[in-house]
């Protein structure tokens, strides 16, 4: 575990995997975020639960092969054969077509709801906290 390992090599080993969390995460929220805000504008009567889940499932689909190239990179180093993926490139490469979106569907289940249920209390607390600042 990571306790264990950070004892025996340093604090330093608590940040492993920190660039591929950032990776996967950084494209996913910046695109949910402006995906929501463009279908908030185009639909403006659509309730912002529904225009988050319609976000989180573009936004899941569009970053799928992100996600399945950062796992397969993260799980090759967990190996034990020698041959392993060292680069985005090398792995995408690797991957055929079909292989980038494997998952894709649990992905789309999991992440509409979580989308739906985060985009109906962030619009409101955003609403609140945005008339607290503008009115003071």
């Amino acid at each position: 575990g990571a306790i264990p390992r950070s004892a025996l090599s340093g604090g330093i080993s608590l940040f492993d995997g920190y660039l591929a969390l950032l990776l996967r995460n950084v494209p996913y929220n910046s695109m949910n975020f402006g995906t929501f805000s463009l279908i908030s504008r185009l639909v403006p009567n659509l309730p912002s639960a529904f225009a988050g889940a319609i976000a989180g499932l573009c936004t899941a689909a569009v970053t799928h092969p992100l996600d399945v190239i950062l796992t397969r990179i993260q799980t090759s180093r967990l190996s034990t054969t020698r041959q392993r993926p060292s680069s985005l490139l090398q792995v995408a490469l690797s991957l055929d077509f079909p292989s980038l979106f494997r998952g894709l569907f649990v992905r789309l289940l999991s992440y509409a709801p979580a989308s739906l249920i985060f985009f109906s209390v962030f619009d409101p607390v955003r609403s609140v906290f945005y008339t607290a600042l503008c009115l003071h």
